[in-house]
């Protein structure tokens, strides 16, 4: 091969290798503008001193009426209890139900392959780390969300949560969650202050603060606070019909949530964790998380 040919060959080499080089040369940036549109994860901006506040009644447990079923519940000459079956009112199961849509997942965290995601964004940090799962809000100003793709119409969800270090924030759960984060609500723990906060999230509005309140059980600083959310369906026999019931406790305490608006009763909606920062290089973690089938309260299972 002349000299000439040779010059040619590692002229076109060396081009092919720069483009390769500029190509990856900032990986992490590649991969972070990948996953910032991850449906597992949620930034956005949040400032709890500018959301629009509503002022709602309160109402210890949620009981909507579903129109589907309001003329229909019966007892059967043996006094069972039956239910309508969804989209034919005319048809009947007898109780027990065995639900074909299983799901169960506990996570402690202690696998870090367990189905979590491992993403840092240009504003929040998702990742296990020491058998836990941590949040970091890196600036002051975005809210960082963590929500798988399971969907229940009756389920148990609950989360255990602290923060790690002294930088001031927010955390809690989010649910009733629409497939492209356009509609949520969160209930939110503020362990300075022992307070908790009730907001609905609209891409059109932004967040709304529906409510707030002082809350004893809230352990303070850095200590453990567990949420937990239940969503059934009930009968009432005083008001025949089947009524949708939601239940939120912080700590194993009570506490009064109000809705508005009611998502569609005919969907499925995701549910996550999150925190929300006041200082930068907030951090949170998160363990014991559970999500589950409700198991169905008639006839003979208990809460």
């Amino acid at each position: 091969m002349s000299l000439k040919k040779m010059h040619i060959v590692v002229l076109i080499f060396l081009f092919i290798l720069a483009l390769f080089v500029a190509h990856s040369s900032n990986p992490q940036s590649i991969v972070n503008a990948q996953n910032e549109r991850n449906l597992q994860i949620h930034d956005v901006p949040f400032n709890l001193s500018s959301t629009q506040v509503i002022e709602s009644p309160d109402v210890q447990i949620i009981h909507i009426p579903d129109p589907r079923y309001l003329e229909e519940y019966v007892l059967n000459d043996a006094q069972e209890q039956v239910l309508g079956v969804e989209g034919d009112l005319d048809k009947f199961v007898y109780l027990p139900i065995i639900d074909n849509n299983f799901v169960y997942i506990f996570d402690d965290f202690s696998d870090p392959n367990s189905g979590f995601p491992f993403i840092d964004t240009s504003t929040n940090t998702y990742q296990y780390i020491n058998g836990e799962y941590q949040i970091l809000n890196k600036t002051n100003s975005y809210l960082g969300v963590v929500a798988l793709g399971y969907k229940l119409d009756e389920f148990e969800y609950e989360v255990s949560m602290r923060r790690v270090g002294s930088a001031r924030g927010y955390y809690g759960i989010v649910f009733w969650l629409n497939d492209n984060w356009s509609e949520y609500y969160l209930l939110m723990i503020s362990p300075d202050t022992s307070e908790y906060y009730f907001f609905n999230y609209q891409d059109s509005t932004g967040f709304t603060q529906r409510q707030y309140a002082t809350c004893g059980d809230i352990n303070p600083g850095n200590g453990i606070n567990q949420i937990r959310m239940r969503q059934y369906w009930a009968l009432d026999i005083a008001d025949p019909g089947l009524y949708r019931e939601l239940e939120f406790n912080i700590n194993n305490c009570p506490i009064q949530l109000s809705f508005s608006p009611i998502p569609s009763l005919d969907n499925l909606y995701r549910v996550g964790f999150f925190a929300a920062p006041i200082d930068a290089n907030h951090q949170v973690h998160f363990d014991d998380y559970l999500f589950k089938n409700y198991c169905v309260l008639y006839p003979s299972c208990s809460n």
